[in-house]
């Protein structure tokens, strides 16, 4: 209800392109958890964890660079109204920024199912999704800026990355 509907129409549309973008990251981690499960050596693990690190680095600039370049374009042809357009794209920008530099860190909820600690990994989704979530609506009831709010609800990867992060050293992964 803080949203008007306009703004909330730029806030779907741009975290929807982001989420559209995860199919790229989810091949990644069926590969990962398989490579990181049949391990034989903590050093064929450490192998395996560290080319998936250079995969979802990669896969994670090029998806931030086409984030960036369609937000940019479809800001500026789909009528978003003048008031909102410096918001939205500076939103698309971190929503991009946080792509690149967040899918990396999708290793490590890859790491901690591909260890089976299952229960652990879901934790650390449930958490960013907690986290991701009740960020977006602790903005949006204190009237925070859209780009904010379009960042952060892109956010979730980077999140999960963090949260199993912490989590993995905690249990010593």
């Amino acid at each position: 209800r803080r949203l008007g509907l306009t703004e909330f129409g730029v806030y779907g549309l741009f975290v929807s392109v982001a989420a559209y973008l995860l199919i790229v990251q989810l091949s990644i981690e069926g590969a990962a958890v398989r490579g990181i499960a049949l391990a034989r050596t903590a050093q064929d693990r450490e192998r395996v964890f560290t080319t998936v690190i250079y995969l979802y680095a990669t896969a994670g600039v090029l998806s931030g660079l086409v984030i960036a370049a369609l937000g940019l374009l479809l800001a500026g042809v789909l009528g978003i109204p003048d008031a909102l357009r410096p918001s939205a794209r500076v939103g698309i920008l971190i929503l991009a920024g946080l792509t690149a530099l967040g899918w990396p860190a999708k290793v490590f909820q890859d790491l901690l199912r591909g260890t089976q600690l299952f229960g652990v990994a879901a934790l650390g989704e449930m958490l960013a999704y907690t986290i991701v979530s009740g960020g977006v609506v602790v903005l949006t009831l204190a009237h925070g800026p859209l780009s904010l709010i379009i960042g952060l609800g892109g956010g979730l990867s980077a999140m999960i990355g963090v949260c199993c992060l912490v989590i993995a050293r905690v249990f010593g992964v």
